[in-house]
C-alpha cells in the first residue's frame, strides 16, 4: 500500500501527553549552586532584551530648521500639461491591415498610399 492514499489517520507524530518526571537529588543540588553563581556575578534575571532609548536632544542653542526642501524654483516649477493644438496633424490614413497612421503633411498622404499600392 502506497502512504499517499493512506487516511490521516496515520501518522508518525505522537501526540500523547507525557508525564512529567519528579527532579532527582542531583539535580535540584546542580540548580542550587547555579542559582548561587548567577548571584554572585550579579544577573539579576531582567530578560529585557530592547535597551532604553537614547536621548537626542541637543542641549545647544541653534537655529530653527524646516522640514521644506530647498529647491530652484524652475525644478520645483509644476509641468505644464501638454495640449493639443490641432495644426500638425492633417488626417490619419490606413497603412497595413487596418493600422492606423497620422498624416502630418501632402507628402505622408502621398507615400502612404504609394505603399499599399506596392
Amino acid at each position: 500500500m502506497s502512504m499517499h492514499l493512506v487516511g490521516p489517520y496515520m501518522t508518525t507524530t505522537n501526540y500523547k501527553k507525557r508525564k512529567a518526571k519528579k527532579k532527582t537529588k542531583s539535580q535540584l543540588e546542580a540548580e542550587a549552586r547555579h542559582a548561587k553563581f548567577l548571584k554572585s556575578v550579579g544577573y539579576t534575571g531582567n530578560n529585557d532584551y530592547r535597551s532604553a532609548m537614547p536621548n537626542y536632544k541637543s542641549d545647544r542653542n541653534i537655529a530653527p530648521t524646516s522640514d521644506v526642501i530647498a529647491t530652484h524654483n524652475s525644478a520645483a516649477a509644476k509641468k505644464q500639461p501638454k495640449v493639443y493644438t490641432g495644426t500638425l496633424i492633417k488626417g490619419i490614413a490606413t497603412m497595413h491591415k487596418s493600422n492606423a497612421v497620422p498624416v502630418t503633411s501632402r507628402e505622408d498622404a502621398i507615400a502612404v498610399s504609394n505603399m499599399r499600392r506596392g
